[in-house]
């Protein structure tokens, strides 16, 4: 593992942003001009190293993935076919929760008709209501735009 994914996995499993190079120097017995060049070069970590920081911090960090992406172009043309099926999305929403349209309505903050508009297809979907849906129904926005 690199330096600075220990340290990205070791942020995210304290919650901690003010940890410093020279702290982990601490837990893995190396000085600050040494830590501060590996963190520099971003050199590997040894696994005694790794469960050293581990054992320091109290955390696990050897099973977290990071995600990388790449920024590259995507040429997926079912993202907008996927986006048309939004509405069935908010039915199945709707039976599960066992809310009528004039209920789900209320909680969205918008008039009936509208929602109704959402769930037929007629109306695509804005920022305004797919966080209102996220955070009242706890769902993924990923999931209401793609099913995913």
């Amino acid at each position: 593992m690199l330096y600075s994914e220990l340290y990205g996995k070791l942020i995210l499993q304290t919650k901690r942003n003010d940890i410093t190079h020279v702290e982990i120097g601490q837990c893995i017995n190396l000085s600050k001009g040494a830590i501060t060049a590996r963190a520099k070069r971003n050199t590997n970590m040894k696994q005694a190293e790794i469960d050293a920081v581990e054992k320091y911090f109290n955390v696990n960090i050897s099973g977290i993935s990071i995600k990388e992406y790449s920024f590259e172009r995507n040429n997926n043309f079912s993202v907008k076919k996927e986006v048309n099926n939004f509405g069935q999305r908010l039915d199945s929403l709707q039976t599960k929760t066992h809310l009528s349209d004039k209920e789900i309505s209320k909680i969205l903050n918008l008039e009936e008709e509208e929602y109704l508009e959402y769930k037929t297809g007629d109306r695509k979907p804005n920022l305004k209501i797919l966080n209102e849906l996220k955070q009242n129904f706890k769902i993924s926005v990923d999931w209401l735009l793609y099913g995913e």
